[in-house]
């Protein structure tokens, strides 16, 4: 078994919890490894573009201190400075308003301030679940069963989006 499959239902039984429970009631071990398997997740799914405008990027500020408390470092600096691609006060934590402020932003910007911190994730040997399974069984006692095991539910259907800037690659300007 690889460290991914021992970390799994950890973050599965904080998702559970999460249906039952807000964020800030699990947890710090709970809440790390939901920020590092849902950046992760995000992040190989689309880039740090798609881990911001996901409800994941609620969570950007406290997904850094999660990579630092397991011991990416590495990641953790990453993520720092990705949210200070937001300011100073780092991304909303509002779903909407993020991915208005990133929506603002010309395809071109995008790319050229949340693509190198991507590939710099994507380059990072940090072993993020070797690292996260250590740390769960550091602070085994700190993870919790769910009282039931409801399917999950999405929470943010009714957000209004702000229109996304597409580019066709058929565009010739």
């Amino acid at each position: 078994m690889n460290s991914y499959d021992r970390c799994f239902p950890f973050f599965e039984n904080a998702c559970y919890r999460l249906q039952e429970i807000d964020f800030d009631q699990l947890t710090q071990p709970e809440k790390d490894v939901v920020c590092v398997f849902t950046m992760i997740a995000e992040t190989n799914n689309g880039g740090l573009h798609q881990f911001y405008i996901n409800s994941s990027g609620d969570l950007a500020l406290e997904t850094a201190d999660a990579f630092e408390r397991i011991g990416a470092s590495r990641i953790a600096e990453i993520m720092r400075q990705t949210n200070t691609v937001f300011g100073r006060n780092g991304p909303p934590r509002n779903r909407s308003a993020r991915c208005a402020e990133i929506f603002s932003l010309p395809i071109e910007l995008q790319d050229e301030k949340l693509g190198p911190l991507t590939q710099a994730f994507f380059n990072c040997e940090d072993d993020c679940y070797d690292l996260l399974y250590s740390y769960i069984l550091a602070h085994r006692n700190e993870f919790f069963e769910p009282a039931e095991k409801k399917p999950w539910r999405a929470r943010h259907w009714d957000l209004e989006w702000p229109k996304p800037k597409f580019v066709s690659f058929w565009d010739d300007g």
